[in-house]
C-alpha cells in the first residue's frame, strides 16, 4: 500500500495510527500541503485525489481510497484483527460517532483550505481566525468530553 500524507495532518494522521495498530506496512508518499508549497493542488496529486486533500491510499491494486474514516473502515473490515472497534454494535456507533465528531464536527472547519477562505475572501485577520479556530475546537471537545466522561 501507498500512503499519500503530510506530518502535521490530523486526518492523515488517523490512518498512519490506523495502520501502525493494525501493524500494516505501506510507502509513505509525502505530500507537501503547507501554505506556499501547496503540492495537493498539482495536477499529477488531483490525478491521485481529485479532491486535492490528504490523506490517499493506493492500495495493491491500483485501487485509490479517500476520507481517512472511509480508509479506516477499509483496513477494519480487510483487516480485521487487531479490531479498532468494540464488537457490541451500539458501542461500535458510539465509537464511530466520537470519532465522526472530531473528523466531520471539528476538522473540517479548521482545515486550511477554511482558514484561508476566512483571511482572504471575508478579510479576517488572524485574532478572528484565532478566535474561529479555537471556538470550534474548545465546543467540539466539549461535546467529547461530555461523552467521554458517561463511559466506564
Amino acid at each position: 500500500m501507498k500512503l499519500y500524507t503530510y506530518w502535521r495532518s490530523s486526518a492523515a494522521y488517523r490512518v498512519r495510527i490506523a495502520l501502525a495498530l493494525k501493524g500494516l506496512n505501506f510507502e509513505s508518499v509525502a505530500v507537501n500541503i503547507a501554505p506556499g508549497a501547496d503540492e495537493q493542488w498539482a495536477r499529477v496529486y488531483a490525478e491521485v485525489n481529485p479532491q486535492m486533500r490528504v490523506p490517499a491510499l493506493e492500495l495493491a491494486s491500483g485501487e485509490i481510497l479517500t476520507q481517512s474514516m472511509a480508509i479506516i473502515d477499509y483496513l477494519e473490515e480487510t483487516h480485521p484483527a487487531p479490531a479498532l472497534l468494540p464488537s457490541d454494535p451500539v458501542e461500535r456507533a458510539r465509537c464511530r460517532a466520537f470519532a465522526d465528531t472530531i473528523a466531520c464536527d471539528i476538522h473540517p472547519l479548521n482545515n486550511l483550505s477554511v482558514l484561508t477562505t476566512l483571511r482572504e475572501d471575508f478579510g479576517a485577520d488572524r485574532a478572528a481566525v484565532t478566535r474561529w479556530y479555537h471556538g470550534w475546537i474548545e465546543r467540539g471537545f466539549a461535546a467529547l468530553e461530555s461523552l467521554a466522561a458517561a463511559r466506564p
